[in-house]
């Protein structure tokens, strides 16, 4: 998987031999990423991607008032989809991934970049460590 700040993220999956093949990313357009990190989140033995994204809360609102017939239904789901976040994906045991950054709550954290997974406590899980470019007002909302 490949974070791209200025285009399409690329997602590959292994064949096997040692080759990849391009593959689509899970439920998401994957685009304007500032970063990217990889880990086991839930220790299940699956790496689950964490990628972070620009999060507008002015942006969310302006897209949040468009009608949805405005326009064409994929053009319209991306462009709620570049306003929505970070995300996290769970692997699902190999079969694919959950897209879980709103329920975990690490969506809309602002403009995150460089992030990355470590045991910052020692406690045998991964911490999530996204360094964001806009200070909030308030620490319940992001402005971001």
């Amino acid at each position: 998987m490949t974070a791209c700040e200025f285009g399409k993220n690329d997602f590959w999956l292994g064949r096997g031999d040692g080759s990849f093949e391009p593959a689509p990313l899970p439920e998401i357009y994957g685009g304007f990423s500032m970063g990217l990190t990889v880990g086991d989140i839930d220790n299940d033995g699956y790496a689950d991607p964490y990628l972070a994204n620009m999060y507008s809360k002015a942006g969310e609102r302006v897209v949040a008032n468009l009608p949805p017939d405005v326009y064409a239904p994929d053009v319209d789901s991306q462009l709620r989809d570049f306003v929505a976040g970070s995300d996290l994906y769970r692997n699902t045991g190999g079969k694919g991934f959950q897209r879980i950054g709103r329920a975990a709550g690490v969506a809309d954290v602002g403009w995150a970049y460089g992030p990355a997974y470590v045991d910052l406590d020692n406690d045998g899980r991964l911490d999530l460590y996204a360094p964001c470019g806009f200070q909030s007002v308030t620490r319940k909302r992001p402005d971001g």
